[in-house]
């Protein structure tokens, strides 16, 4: 926001030099933002069981505008085990489980 105004500004100035200078960056920073939030989206439409949260983008991602569509989905019908995106290995209970176990027989050692 504050790089439009200081765009403005200089162009009233007739510092075309520097204004056009920063006009070009300003350019160069929206279009790096469109693609850091559509480059992971078009790549990954073919997987069709992908996590929504993994192929957001940064803004998205804070923003969780990847859970709109989950939401919409759940509000038209119930969600049965095909329609759920799958989990990082990493989170399955089977692979939290033994993680846990591991802790915890630690703990009743002690």
């Amino acid at each position: 926001m504050t790089d439009i105004v200081r765009i403005r500004t200089l162009w009233l100035l007739d510092d075309t030099a520097l204004g056009s200078l920063l006009t070009a960056s300003l350019a160069i920073k929206l279009v790096m933002i469109v693609l850091e939030e559509t480059a992971k989206a078009s790549t990954h439409r073919e997987k069709s069981h992908q996590v929504m949260d993994q192929v957001s983008g940064i803004y998205g991602k804070s923003l969780f505008w990847w859970v709109n569509g989950v939401l919409r989905q759940g509000y038209h019908k119930t969600f049965v085990l095909p329609d759920l995106s799958s989990l990082d290995r990493r989170m399955m209970a089977e692979h939290l489980v033994a993680r846990f176990q591991v802790y915890w027989t630690m703990c009743e050692s002690r």
